[in-house]
């Protein structure tokens, strides 16, 4: 009875998400990849790195705690964010559409698989064009180099028409990461000093349109500094970006120079992990136009063309 009182809470389409999810937990598989470096674990649902841990132990990736989030470094796609009211149109026809898309949410092929590489693979199914009424075919590259895990994103326009998307990552990295450390013993670095722009954005989490300067080269963490939500960056000149322990030798630096949007969460009630997301596009402006081809900053890929791009995480202690 409580999972039906909670349950209708929702709309049709975030319970038919719901429904989804809890089908998919049940089917899907864990895979790893290993070198003398790292251990990596990634799931079929969703095609979601789990776990990255060092050869001693020190897990790096945030364990999914629902107390404070349920995931770990989800994958968005076809959207990143939100579009307006959860709907968009298409030729006329309106679809829902929850929150980062339906990706992270899907059951993965394998296509292949080894000890340092493995290749998901989703193809658009019936299920994907009630939400999305492309056809598409979408893999992530999961490659360990040493202490590098390079994740890449691969969009192939199967369909007869112009498909539009966005994409993206949401790793979240445990933070603190060491028991004598607290938030505030770290801190995200850029790679030069930046004058960068920040995207205002409003309560329901969409664009206000508002841009602010944003001149900085070291980010002290805090708690207060999530107040606000996500913090979402353009114009960025760095192609790295580090997480760093001012008491530790620990560092996470994040290459992405192909993903022109940086968004930073963390949940304010004092979730120990920090997300560090590399983004092709964003979510929507409040006075975005509701059909999908008019979206802003999306992807337009023409048919049979391919989209790729990739980030990688170096990992240091």
């Amino acid at each position: 009875m409580r999972i039906i009182r909670e349950i209708n809470r929702y709309n049709d389409t975030q319970v038919s998400d719901i429904f989804m999810l809890l089908d998919l937990e049940r089917k899907s598989m864990e895979y790893q990849l290993s070198n003398n470096f790292l251990t990596v674990s990634i799931k079929s649902a969703g095609a979601e790195i789990t776990s990255i841990q060092s050869k001693d132990g020190l897990e790096y990736i945030w364990c999914g705690d629902e107390k404070f989030w349920g995931r770990h470094a989800p994958i968005l796609f076809p959207i990143v964010g939100k579009v307006l009211e959860n709907e968009y149109t298409y030729q006329g026809q309106s679809y829902g559409l929850s929150q980062h898309g339906f990706a992270r949410d899907s059951e993965f092929e394998v296509e292949a698989y080894s000890n340092h590489q493995i290749t998901f693979l989703l193809h658009s199914n019936e299920k994907t064009k009630e939400k999305y009424p492309f056809d598409f075919i979408l893999k992530l590259h999961y490659e360990l180099q040493e202490n590098k895990v390079k994740v890449g994103y691969e969009v192939q326009n199967i369909d007869q028409k112009e498909i539009y998307f966005s994409i993206g990552g949401h790793p979240a990295f445990n933070c603190p990461a060491f028991e004598d450390e607290t938030l505030e013993d770290y801190v995200i670095e850029f790679e030069v000093e930046e004058e960068a722009q920040k995207l205002g954005i409003t309560p329901e989490v969409y664009l206000s349109g508002e841009r602010e300067d944003y001149k900085v080269k070291t980010i002290p963490l805090c708690h207060h500094f999530f107040k606000d939500g996500v913090t979402i960056l353009t114009k960025l000149q760095s192609q790295t970006v580090t997480l760093k322990s001012l008491k530790h030798d620990y560092r996470m630096t994040m290459s992405r120079e192909q993903l022109p949007f940086l968004g930073l969460w963390s949940p304010e009630k004092g979730a120990p992990f920090v997300c560090i997301e590399p983004w092709v596009g964003h979510t929507d402006y409040i006075t975005a136009s509701k059909e999908i081809s008019e979206k802003k900053d999306f992807v337009s890929l023409e048919v049979g063309e391919t989209f790729k791009c990739d980030y990688t995480m170096t990992f240091e202690k």
